[in-house]
């Protein structure tokens, strides 16, 4: 399987590294060049989840539309940052599920993991994405500091 991870934080990247682990082909995307390289170098850029430095390198880009081109599964995870409001500041899981949608090609599944709304993934997401293209939501069920091996626990 072919898989690209999209928004390489502290969800992404152990998704990623757990997909490589598994014998499966993974490149992880990212807007943030200085995440890019570091995962590219074997090095986590955020501190606190063990057993991800082992497993790195990863193949990583900032070119997430060329990315996922041919990708059997899109996982999509971006932060979803609320402010003291309770708005949403859709703009970064905007411009992922927009980069996504002008590379992904029909028979590709794109899972959509960030904590969202109700009806984002089928009023959001889905009418970006070319005909074919499958949509899901998968909720995160991990925790930051043991995401492998929930990951790796969980069914």
């Amino acid at each position: 399987m072919r898989a690209a991870v999209v928004a390489l934080g502290k969800i992404g990247l152990p998704l990623a590294v757990q997909i490589a682990n598994t014998a499966n082909e993974v490149t992880g995307c990212d807007i943030d060049e200085r995440v890019v390289e570091l995962v590219r170098a074997g090095k986590v850029p955020f501190p606190n989840e063990p057993g991800i430095e082992e497993s790195l390198p990863i193949p990583a880009t900032t070119d997430t539309a060329t990315a996922v081109v041919g990708a059997d599964l899109v996982v999509i995870v971006p932060p979803l940052v609320v402010d003291a409001d309770g708005k949403p500041d859709w703009r970064a899981f905007d411009g992922a599920v927009a980069d996504v949608a002008r590379g992904v090609q029909p028979g590709t599944t794109v899972v959509i993991e960030t904590t969202v709304p109700v009806g984002t993934t089928r009023n959001r997401v889905a009418p970006q994405m070319p005909a074919g293209v499958h949509v899901a939501f998968s909720p995160e069920r991990v925790s930051s500091g043991r995401v492998l091996r929930d990951l790796a626990t969980y069914p």
